[in-house]
């Protein structure tokens, strides 16, 4: 709720919610009914914005996006673990390394 909270969207005027599993069992998530603009910055190329809703949840202190945001967004990831990744009309030989994680307390 941290970053929700750095960015002036919690709490908010009106909310939603609904339980989920969660690594640490179950959570609420929060449906904000807020359209934000998420877009990819690189330092090579310009990226389109891409209208994506916010959910917040209880538990989580890593800024994630979904399977459905990340094709919208045009990213392939070639490792999960090493965090690697590329958009989807690169060449298979042009990887990218993720960010490292930024934590809200």
């Amino acid at each position: 709720m941290a970053a929700a909270t750095d960015l002036g969207l919690w709490p908010p005027e009106r909310m939603g919610y609904e339980y989920s599993h969660t690594p640490v069992g179950m959570g609420r998530l929060y449906t904000l009914g807020v359209v934000a603009e998420a877009k990819v910055i690189v330092g090579d190329r310009d990226t389109p914005s891409i209208n994506a809703y916010i959910v917040v949840s209880e538990y989580e202190r890593e800024v994630l996006i979904s399977d459905h945001l990340a094709g919208a967004l045009g990213l392939a990831v070639e490792d999960f673990r090493d965090g690697l990744w590329r958009f989807n009309d690169e060449p298979f030989s042009r990887v990218r390394r993720s960010e490292g994680p930024r934590y809200w307390p």
